[in-house]
């Protein structure tokens, strides 16, 4: 009986910390005013409870207005449960504004 209480609690939270998202937004990025793409996707890694940043996606976009939106996925989540903090990854999604060519309105 107790080990069903504390496997349920477990998978709770599990899921629970699975569900985090957080936006960042650089330079002049408005997203209501301008149409966006998807410029990046990729992982962040930290190491040792996200104490040491390993790999950052952001030093691969060379635009200066974005928004960064990073979640923390199923995948990551279990990464992070099953090393106890050692590994931890976040997916991560840059989108910047639709650059107009010469002909755009």
């Amino acid at each position: 009986m107790n080990y069903r209480i504390l496997i349920t609690s477990v998978l709770l939270m599990f899921f629970t910390f699975s569900c985090t998202v957080t936006r960042e937004t650089h330079g002049d990025y408005d997203s209501t005013k301008q149409k966006t793409e998807t410029v990046v996707e990729g992982k962040d890694l930290y190491l040792f409870w996200n104490q040491l940043q390993v790999h950052n996606v952001d030093n691969e976009v060379d635009v200066t207005n974005y928004e960064k939106i990073v979640k923390r996925r199923f995948f990551d989540a279990a990464v992070y449960f099953g090393t106890l903090g050692i590994f931890s990854f976040y997916s991560v999604e840059i989108k910047a504004p639709v650059e107009r060519g010469a002909g755009g309105r």
